[in-house]
């Protein structure tokens, strides 16, 4: 018998993969930001902008946004690095 592996990928991998979806990453934030918890808003803005390399073309999306300045401001934060 020849049995062919599944390819296996953790969940940081596949959590890139989805992200790439404008809609899947706007979601995803959205979550995060209902939660009104700083560190797993930052956390999952962590995540876009690794998998996306910038937020720009969920523009569209100006609640999103906002909200995301808005907890900026807030927090004082004036600069985010993806490492």
């Amino acid at each position: 018998m020849n049995h062919k592996l599944k390819e296996y990928r953790n969940f940081d991998e596949i959590l890139r993969i989805k992200l790439q979806s404008p809609s899947f990453a706007i979601s995803y934030l959205n979550e995060a930001l209902a939660s009104k918890d700083k560190e797993e808003i930052l956390f999952a803005l962590h995540h876009v902008l690794q998998a996306r390399g910038s937020i720009s073309d969920l523009s569209e999306e100006s609640i999103l946004l906002n909200s995301l300045a808005d907890l900026f401001v807030d927090t004082g934060i004036t600069e985010f690095k993806v490492a």
